[in-house]
């Protein structure tokens, strides 16, 4: 029997690594969150096809859409975490990376199907 693993990043389209260089976190707030659409047509088409997945998301996308966040843990996936916002490791030290999984760690415990 062949096993399949299915997994979405789940973070707003300016969130990217792509879009590093030219949006600056610090104006995240600006844009307009697309997010929980997109998500609502994948979990239907996740429920259609009886699949599951995990869903790695970032702290910052959580703590702005706790019921996306319920209703992927309701239709029986896996909330993991993606760290808070999409920083690089390497570009941080062990000091500044802590608070960066500890919270969205913290917030993921709240909902149920997460995995930290």
């Amino acid at each position: 029997m062949t096993v399949h693993h299915f997994t979405v990043d789940l973070e707003e389209y300016f969130q990217v690594a792509a879009f590093e260089p030219h949006i600056a976190r610090s104006t995240w707030e600006r844009y307009e969150s697309r997010v929980v659409r997109q998500i609502e047509l994948l979990l239907e088409l996740l429920d259609r096809h009886e699949a599951r997945a995990t869903f790695f998301t970032l702290g910052w996308v959580a703590e702005r859409q706790v019921e996306l966040i319920r209703a992927i843990a309701r239709a029986g996936h896996e909330i993991a975490s993606h760290g808070w916002d999409h920083a690089r490791v390497t570009s941080q030290t062990p000091h500044s990376s802590a608070p960066r999984f500890d919270a969205p760690r913290r917030l993921s415990r709240k909902s149920p199907g997460h995995r930290c």
